[in-house]
C-alpha cells in the first residue's frame, strides 16, 4: 500500500493489453495463459466495484474480473468509478440498456429498416466462442446476421474469388473487412458494412453467363471478373433501375450442371427484402416468370425474409412468422410442395414453426419448431433416410432439443447436436462425410476431437468444415471430403476421409465458413497480423486511397484490428499506438462499477454487465462515458451531481440548472470553425473522455477524432485545454484548427495532448506541473508544438504526461508520487527514462501512477499506491514495482 518508483505487478499469464484511464485509480490488464485462455484482472481502488471482482474490497494484487462468459477485450477504459470494455463474447448476453435507449431519435421499427447495421439488437447470431461445457443455442444462421466486421479468408480456387494466382492449399486473407459471404459454383459475394456488395469469380463459358454475379458483363465475356460493386438494381415497387439497398446477407449458388451456367444468387437487405439475380431457368429467381436477371431484382413478397436457402434451381424462403416459400424446380421434391413441378412466383409450404433452413442440389432441410424436416432427392441417403425421394417435408425421428444445426452440402447433410458431436449422410464420394468408410451412409459419425459449434457448408460444396472447441477453449477448423483445388485448406490437394486441421496461420475465431465445389471462405477475427491477398482499393475500385481515407465508411480501411485480439504467447506484441488507427470492428460493450456513470438508474454493478450491442471505441472519464458506433455516431451519458458546475463535457446542450443522470444521447450537433456555422456531426472513430480537475468543480473535457483525423473539442476550457484560442467553454464539440491529420490523444485534468501522423506533438492547457512538457510556458489556448519527434503514442494521468517515441520514452509533468518512476521531482520538458525502447510494448497512465508493459509480458508500475493500484502487493507508493 506504500507509493513506489517502479514496482513488479504480480500476475499469472503473459499480459497483452493494459486498461487505463485519466481519471482512473484501479488499473486493468489483459492475460493469456499458456493454453490461450484469455483473462482480465484488475487492481486498485473498488469503492463503486469497478474492479468488477463480485465486491467492494480493494485490490493491491490484481484480481480477476468476473465476466460471466469469455470475453475477448479490445478495449478497457477505467474511470474512477466505472470501468468500460469492448470486446466479442463466448456466450449470449442481455444488454443492461437496449439500443434503443442508445438511440432516442431511432424507434425499434425505425431502426429495423434503417440502413445503419450498428444499431440493430443483434450482435452476433452465434457466438465465436462456445463454452464446451454449455449446450448451444439454436438460432437461424441467416435470421439475424452479425453487424461486426470480419476479416475474410479464403482457400482453393484463387480464379473463384476473382484473383489470377496458383490455387492456395491454406487459407489467406483475402479482405479485411466484411459483414457476410458466400462461396458459389466458382463465384463469391461478400457484404461490407454499409451495405455494399461484392462480386467475383470465373466465367469459363462465354456463352452460359446468366447474371449470377450480378453484374452486366461484356458480350461474350469470357475470364477472371475481380471484385467489383453490384451498383444498380432493379426495385419492382417503384418499377425502375436504382442504387443498391444496403444489403446484409448473401446466398451464392450451386451450377445445375457442369458448364450450363445455370446460377443464381439472392441477397437480403437491411429491411429483410430479398432480391434475385442470374438464371431463371424454372423461376426460382421467384419473380413471376423465367427470364434471367443481369442485376439483382426485388422478389414481391409479404414479411419480412429472415433466412434463404438455394439449390441449383430452387430457392426457399424463411419468413418472420416461421413459415417458408418455394421457387424454381420441384422435379424431385426439393421444394416440398407436393406434385408441382416448378413454380416462379413464391408457394408457402404447409410446414410452420420453422427456425431455419438449408438446401443442397436436389434437397432441402428445415428446422421447425417440433422437429427436423426433410424433401427431395435422395439419390445418395442425403436425407438421412432408406426411403427414396420427398416431395414434401418429411420429419426425422431425432428430438429436436438436441440439435443445435442442420446444414446440407452439394449431395450430403449434417447434424450438429448441443453436445458438440456430429453426424452426416449422404454422398461419401470425396470423404465429405468425415467418417473414414468412403462409402455413402445413411447416418454416419463423424471423426472429430473437440467439441463441434459451428458447420461449414455450401449447396456446391463436396466438402465439409466443422469449428471445433476443445477442453481448454482452443478453436480449430477442420475439413473433410474434396481437394482437388485446395479447398480443405490441408496445404496439399489430397482428398480426406476424416477431418483434417485448416491450416490457418494464426489462431482465428471462425464465424462464418461458406464452401462451394472449389474454394471455400471464412469470416473470422484473427490472433495476428496478415496481409489481405487483395487490397480493399481492389475490391471498391470506385474509390482512390485517398478517397477511401476521408470516406465516411469505416469497413473499407485497410487496419481491420489496431491489436490483435489473443496474443499467442510465445510471441511478442508489435508496438503500435492503441490509436493512431482504429478498429472499426464492432464490440460487445461491457462496464462495471457506478451505474450513474453510464447513464443508467441502476444499483452500482460489481461484475461486468454487458451495455451495448455494438461499439467501436468507448471512454470512461469522470462520472461519465461516450460511446462510438460503427456509422461514426457518438453517444454521451453520466451523472451531474452539481446544477452549477456542467461546463460541457458530454457535448450536450443540457437545461439550466440540470442535475442527475444523463441517459445515453447521441452528440447531435458540433460547430465547425472552418465553415464558422453549427452543422450535423461527423463520423467520429475515436473518444477520449477526461478527469475531473478537482471534486465536484465539473472541470472536464471531452476530445473526440474523426474518420478525417480532425480533432474536436467540448467541455471546460479553464486552461484553454480546448485548444480553441480562448477560455470559453464549449456545450458541443468544436473543431481544433490544426495542420497535419492527429492520430492519438491524451487528455489530463486541464490540458490536452494531440500527436499527428509525422510524430509530432502538439499541447494545449495547464502547464503549470510541466505536464505539456512546453517548459516554463504557464498555460496555453492554441496547439503549441513539445521540442519531441518521432512519437509514437502518448498518455497522460491527472497532471503528467507520457510519450513513446522511435528512440526512447519520456515523461513530463508532476511526480508528486513518483509516478514518473523517477526519483528526481517534477519535470517540465519531456524527460527520457533509461529503459530500451525495444523491450517495451505500452506505456500507460491513470490518475497518478504509470505502467510499463514490455515485450514479453511482464509489467512495472510507478506511482501512487493508495488504493494498490500498483498491484505489487506493497500498499505503498513506489519508484518502480
Amino acid at each position: 500500500g506504500t507509493d513506489q518508483i517502479l514496482a513488479n505487478v504480480q500476475l499469472e499469464g503473459i499480459v497483452r493489453l493494459l486498461g487505463s484511464g485519466p481519471s482512473a485509480q484501479s488499473q486493468f490488464f489483459v492475460t493469456v495463459d499458456q493454453s490461450g485462455i484469455e483473462n482480465v484482472w484488475g487492481t486498485g481502488l473498488n469503492d463503486r466495484g469497478q474492479l468488477g471482482t463480485g465486491d467492494l474490497d480493494n485490490r493491491d494484487i490484481p484480481d480477476r474480473v468476473k465476466f460471466d462468459t469469455m470475453v475477448i477485450v479490445d478495449v478497457l477504459s477505467a474511470a474512477e468509478d466505472h470501468t468500460i470494455a469492448l470486446g466479442i463474447s463466448s456466450g449470449t448476453l442481455s444488454p443492461t440498456f437496449a439500443v434503443t435507449s442508445m438511440v432516442p431519435t431511432l424507434s425499434p421499427t425505425e431502426m429495423s429498416s434503417t440502413s445503419n447495421p450498428t444499431v440493430s439488437p443483434t450482435f452476433l447470431t452465434k457466438s465465436p466462442i462456445s463454452a464446451p461445457t454449455e449446450s448451444p443455442t439454436i438460432s437461424p444462421t441467416t435470421s439475424s446476421p452479425t453487424s461486426e466486421a470480419k476479416q475474410s479468408f479464403y482457400w482453393g480456387a484463387s480464379d473463384s474469388v476473382g484473383i489470377e494466382s496458383s490455387d492456395k492449399t491454406e487459407p489467406v486473407l483475402a479482405l479485411e473487412a466484411a459483414i457476410d459471404a458466400s462461396a458459389g459454383s466458382k463465384y463469391s459475394v461478400f457484404v461490407l458494412q454499409d451495405g455494399t456488395a461484392l462480386s467475383a469469380g470465373s466465367i469459363e463459358n462465354s456463352n452460359t453467363y446468366h447474371g449470377h454475379l450480378g453484374l452486366v458483363l461484356p458480350d461474350g465475356f469470357l475470364g477472371i471478373v475481380e471484385s467489383r460493386i453490384i451498383s444498380e438494381v432493379y426495385n419492382t415497387e417503384q418499377a425502375a433501375y436504382t442504387d443498391p439497398p444496403s444489403f446484409n446477407k448473401v446466398f451464392a449458388g450451386v451450377e445445375s450442371a457442369p458448364d450450363s451456367g445455370i446460377i443464381h444468387t439472392i441477397l437480403l437487405d437491411r429491411q429483410g427484402r430479398a432480391w434475385a439475380t442470374g438464371s431463371n431457368s424454372m423461376g426460382q429467381l421467384c419473380l413471376g416468370d423465367n427470364e434471367d436477371r443481369m442485376v439483382p431484382e426485388l422478389i414481391a413478397i409479404n414479411g419480412r425474409i429472415v433466412d434463404v436457402a438455394i439449390g441449383s434451381e430452387h430457392t426457399l424462403l424463411l419468413d418472420e412468422d416461421g413459415n417458408v416459400h418455394g421457387c424454381g424446380s420441384n422435379e424431385v421434391g426439393q421444394l416440398g410442395l407436393g406434385g408441382v413441378n416448378d413454380v416462379n412466383n413464391p408457394a408457402q409450404l404447409d410446414l410452420s414453426g420453422v427456425k431455419s433452413l438449408s438446401a443442397g442440389s436436389h434437397h432441402s432441410l428445415f428446422m421447425a419448431e417440433d422437429g427436423i424436416y426433410v424433401t427431395g432427392s435422395n439419390e445418395y441417403s442425403q436425407l438421412c433416410s432408406e426411403v427414396g425421394n420427398f416431395d414434401t417435408p418429411n420429419k426425422i425421428d431425432i428430438d429436436i432439443g438436441n440439435i443445435f444445426q442442420f446444414e446440407a452440402i452439394k449431395f450430403s447433410t449434417f447434424i450438429l447436436y448441443v453436445d458438440g458431436s456430429v453426424n452426416s449422410c449422404g454422398k461419401n464420394e470425396f470423404g465429405e462425410l468425415g467418417d473414414g468408410s468412403g462409402t455413402d451412409q445413411i447416418l454416419a459419425n463423424v471423426q472429430l476431437e473437440g467439441i463441434v459449434r459451428l458447420l461449414g457448408s455450401g449447396p456446391s460444396a463436396q466438402s465439409q468444415f466443422f469449428v471445433t472447441v476443445d477442453q481448454s477453449g482452443i478453436e480449430n477448423v477442420w475439413g473433410t471430403g474434396l481437394n482437388d483445388r485446395g479447398q480443405l485448406g490441408t496445404g496439399d490437394l489430397d482428398n480426406r476421409d476424416i477431418p483434417d486441421r485448416v491450416k490457418f496461420d494464426t489462431m482465428v475465431i471462425v464465424d462464418v465458413l461458406s464452401a462451394a465445389e472449389d474454394h471455400t471462405i471464412a469470416l473470422g477475427i484473427s490472433s495476428g497480423t496478415l496481409s489481405p491477398t487483395f487490397a480493399v482499393t481492389s475490391m471498391v475500385p470506385t474509390l482512390s486511397p485517398t478517397e477511401m481515407s476521408s470516406t465516411s465508411n469505416p469497413t473499407v480501411s485497410p487496419t481491420f484490428l489496431t491489436k490483435s485480439p489473443i496474443s499467442a504467447p510465445t510471441e511478442s506484441p508489435t508496438i503500435s499506438p492503441t490509436t493512431s488507427s482504429p478498429t472499426s470492428e464492432a464490440k460487445q460493450s461491457f462496464y462495471w462499477g457506478a451505474s450513474d456513470s453510464v447513464g443508467i438508474e441502476s444499483s452500482d454493478k460489481t461484475e461486468p454487465v454487458l451495455a451495448l450491442e455494438a461499439a467501436i471505441d468507448a471512454s470512461a472519464g469522470s462520472k461519465y462515458s461516450v460511446f462510438v458506433l460503427q456509422d461514426g455516431t457518438a453517444l454521451s451519458a453520466g451523472s451531474i451531481e452539481n446544477s452549477n458546475t456542467y461546463h460541457g463535457h458530454l457535448g450536450l446542450v443540457l437545461p439550466d440548472g440540470f442535475l442527475g443522470i444523463v441517459e445515453s444521447r447521441i452528440i447531435s450537433e458540433v460547430y465547425n470553425t472552418e465553415q464558422a456555422a453549427y452543422t450535423d456531426p461527423p463520423s467520429f472513430n475515436k473518444v477520449f473522455a477526461g478527469v475531473e480537475s478537482a471534486p465536484d468543480s465539473g472541470i472536464i473535457h471531452t476530445i473526440l477524432l474523426d474518420r478525417q483525423g480532425r480533432a474536436w473539442a467540448t467541455g471546460s476550457n479553464s486552461m484553454g485545454q480546448l485548444c480553441l484560442g480562448d477560455n470559453e467553454d464549449r456545450m458541443v464539440p468544436e473543431l481544433i484548427a490544426i495542420n497535419g491529420r492527429i492520430v492519438d490523444v491524451a487528455i489530463g485534468s486541464e490540458h490536452t495532448l494531440l500527436l499527428d501522423e509525422d510524430g509530432n506533438v502538439h499541447g494545449c492547457g495547464s502547464n503549470e506541473v510541466g505536464q505539456l512538457g512546453l517548459g516554463g510556458v504557464n498555460d496555453v489556448n492554441n496547439p503549441a508544438q513539445l521540442d519531441l519527434s518521432g512519437v509514437k503514442s502518448l498518455s497522460a494521468g491527472s497532471h503528467h504526461s507520457l510519450f513513446m517515441a522511435e528512440d526512447g520514452i519520456y515523461v513530463t509533468g508532476s511526480n508528486e508520487y513518483s509516478q514518473l518512476c523517477s526519483e528526481v521531482g517534477n519535470f517540465d520538458t519531456p524527460n527520457k527514462i533509461d529503459i530500451d525502447i525495444g523491450n517495451i510494448f505500452q506505456f500507460e497512465a491513470i490518475k497518478f501512477s504509470t505502467f510499463i508493459l514490455y515485450v514479453d509480458g511482464s509489467v512495472n508500475s510507478c506511482g501512487k499506491n493508495e488504493f494498490g493500484e500498483l498491484g505489487d502487493g506493497s500498499g505503498t507508493d513506489q519508484i518502480l514495482a
